[in-house]
């Protein structure tokens, strides 16, 4: 488990990438909401494929604090390399931008339960 305040300091996740190198079969809960240094603001949670290791292929979002109302545009856009994405520790998500994981090729399971 990972808070997205820590994912978005650079030497973190240098960490990250040595630890996941060559082992595409790790998952990465990332925590979102938790912190004024994350990837929500406003309620707003924005992320770009260039901001998560790019060894990464599995993400499992959680929302301790309910406060993620809103994915914003381009949400992890183009990012290739993912293959399986959870939502279910979303759940007060009533929106979602456009262009949300779009043009990601590689996705092959997509757990939508917490934005329904």
């Amino acid at each position: 488990m990972v808070s997205d305040a820590q994912l978005k300091n650079k030497l973190m996740k240098a960490h990250l990438e040595e630890i996941l190198k060559g082992d595409f079969n790790h998952k990465l809960v990332l925590i979102v909401g938790d912190s004024d240094q994350g990837y929500v603001k406003s309620g707003v949670l924005k992320l770009s494929y260039d901001e998560i290791p790019e060894s990464l292929r599995h993400i499992q979002l959680v929302n301790p604090t309910g406060n993620v109302t809103s994915i914003g545009d381009s949400f992890l856009f183009s990012c290739y390399q993912l293959t399986s994405f959870n939502t279910s520790g979303l759940s007060n998500v009533t929106s979602i931008g456009d262009f949300f994981l779009s043009d990601c090729y590689g996705l092959t399971f997509f757990d939508a339960s917490g934005l329904m």
